[in-house]
């Protein structure tokens, strides 16, 4: 979940107050300045506000064959990585599930690395490799599939400790 700042603009250049004088029945009084999660107002915007040492995890699924050159590449970058066997998809091939601890700085940086070292490419397969059930006609035939790539999910971690 990302912290929001509503940003007000302000009147004949003096700074913008989150305090508003306003009157009632009861007399005039001091509104309360409203919570930042509330939706903004006319006039209103509201700003990320990250703290600049915010960490991201990666989760990055790539094939097996990609998975090593990708780790060293990380390493290499000093970044740790945990590597975690998987498998699943069209293919039922099998797949490395990477965990990476990043500063939120480095999250675009990573993301090119990986599409670099992970490009998604096409593949002849037979129809008798692929896990279809029943019968299939052409069995010899070969199928162009897409394999490769990388899925990437991006989360926000608000605490981290090394144990």
């Amino acid at each position: 979940m990302r912290c929001h700042r509503a940003i007000r603009p302000s009147a004949g250049g003096e700074p913008a107050s989150r305090d508003r004088l306003t009157s009632g029945r009861r007399g005039p009084h001091v509104r309360a300045p409203r919570r930042a999660s509330t939706a903004p107002t006319h006039g209103e915007r509201f700003t990320p506000c990250e703290p600049p040492d915010a960490q991201k995890l990666l989760i990055i699924i790539v094939s097996d064959t990609d998975a090593d050159g990708l780790v060293r590449a990380l390493v290499q970058r000093g970044l740790a990585a945990t590597k975690i066997g998987s498998t699943g998809g069209f293919l039922r091939r099998g797949n490395t599930t990477l965990l990476v601890g990043v500063p939120a700085s480095e999250v675009e940086a990573v993301l090119t690395l990986v599409g670099r070292i992970c490009p998604a490419r096409t593949e002849l397969l037979t129809l008798g490799a692929l896990p279809f059930g029943g019968e299939m006609p052409f069995i010899g035939e070969p199928v162009e599939v897409r394999v490769g790539g990388a899925v990437v999910f991006v989360l926000h971690v608000e605490r981290f400790e090394r144990v």
